[in-house]
């Protein structure tokens, strides 16, 4: 099944009140000499709201908005965007037959659904996007290049799109404690490994969980400092996660790979799967929305839930 993950990241701008000025002020958002980013970003979406695929030449890569809508309170825009990439030749082979379905050309492209939700409160200097990635890939690249283009074009500002990172936005979670680490695609030691092939299993998730009345500790321990459990879990695994609990709320961030990685990336939960392994785009919403209206707390300081960026 295909990993679907989000990863999040914050706009702002600098707004200089003259040109000899060093350094500026971030912008409020909301109105810059009368310009709201939201009304930027819709204007954005609606000029690629396209039957055929805008064309990246250097990066082989094409997209199109499909659709979006804007929530009751206007701050806020969900939609999906169709993205892929182009320029090798390959085969379509069917995974269980191995037989062959028909061939690509350097110019087809593998086109999937990607979701994003976009908010941005009044009289704020930060909005907060969630892109959604599959297997790895996102639409970063172009979303950022083409909305900072139209935000220059009509504020004459230039958008920082940043990743939003752990630490200035997530200490909830960075301070949870960890319920349960998956090592996914774990290969087992050799005999193990024949036994489970006897059931059509090479591989299978490994889920750990700590002793009764202990801890694993908290998620920013991994974070800052990979233990070496860790890293010899990584060398027979595809990828390890760690899920904390917030509030209730069960949250799932990949731990493997580098530590301190500056982007903020959450694994779907399991039940915004289909059983085909598509993604139900209605639970999704609703899902990154719990997700920002968390981060709005310590992004906006907020502990009332003042800005909600999706209503149920």
């Amino acid at each position: 099944m295909a990993t679907h993950t989000i990863s999040l990241y914050s706009l702002s701008a600098l707004n200089y009140k003259d040109r000899q000025q060093q350094e500026g002020r971030l912008a409020k958002l909301d109105n810059v000499n009368g310009i709201d980013i939201v009304d930027v970003f819709k204007d954005f979406l609606t000029a690629n709201k396209i039957d055929h695929l805008h064309r990246d030449e250097i990066e082989k890569s094409v997209f199109a908005v499909e659709s979006f809508e804007v929530c009751s309170s206007g701050r806020c825009i969900y939609g999906i965007i169709n993205a892929g990439r182009y320029g090798v030749p390959s085969k379509i082979r069917d995974s269980k037959t191995g037989s062959h379905k028909y061939s690509k050309g350097a110019s087809d492209a593998d086109v999937t659904d990607r979701f994003f939700i976009f908010f941005a409160p009044s009289e704020k200097d930060e909005a907060i996007i969630a892109l959604h990635n599959v297997q790895g890939h996102g639409v970063k690249t172009v979303l950022s290049k083409g909305l900072k283009e139209a935000y220059r074009d009509q504020t004459r500002l230039n958008l920082n799109f940043n990743g939003l990172s752990y630490d200035n936005a997530a200490q909830k979670w960075l301070d949870a404690q960890v319920k349960e680490i998956v090592a996914t695609q774990y290969k087992a030691p050799t005999d193990l490994t024949d036994a489970l092939s006897t059931l059509g299993h090479a591989h299978s998730d490994l889920v750990l969980k700590p002793k009764r009345k202990h801890t694993f500790g908290i998620l920013r321990r991994f974070k800052d400092e990979k233990p070496r459990a860790i890293s010899l879990l990584e060398e027979q695994s595809d990828k390890v996660k760690a899920i904390v609990e917030v509030n209730g709320r069960r949250r799932t961030f990949q731990i493997s790979g580098n530590a301190g990685v500056p982007v903020m990336t959450l694994e779907l939960d399991d039940n915004l799967y289909r059983l085909d392994g598509s993604i139900d785009f209605i639970k999704m919403k609703e899902w990154t929305a719990q997700v920002i209206n968390e981060l709005c707390q310590s992004m906006y300081h907020d502990e009332n839930g003042q800005f909600i960026c999706l209503k149920s």
